[in-house]
């Protein structure tokens, strides 16, 4: 059965690893010299449905809802 799941700003269980990642991220674009990087949530082909494997705004930030970026 369809079970609908929803944001949840309360849930801390991914917190630390969300916190890792950005600075992975933010430590790897100053090594590059850059000042920033956008995530969208759309895949690579702009679908409006977007595969799991290609959650990259979800996997970066925890954010599951059905539209967002992120810059950092």
């Amino acid at each position: 059965m369809f079970e609908a799941k929803f944001q949840s700003f309360t849930d801390t269980e991914r917190g630390a690893e969300t916190g890792s990642k950005l600075k992975a991220l933010r430590a790897r674009l100053s090594a590059l010299g850059l000042d920033g990087f956008i995530v969208p949530r759309a895949d690579e082909h702009q679908n409006e449905y977007v595969a799991p494997c290609s959650e990259r705004l979800a996997w970066l930030t925890g954010f599951s809802g059905s539209a967002g970026v992120a810059a950092t």
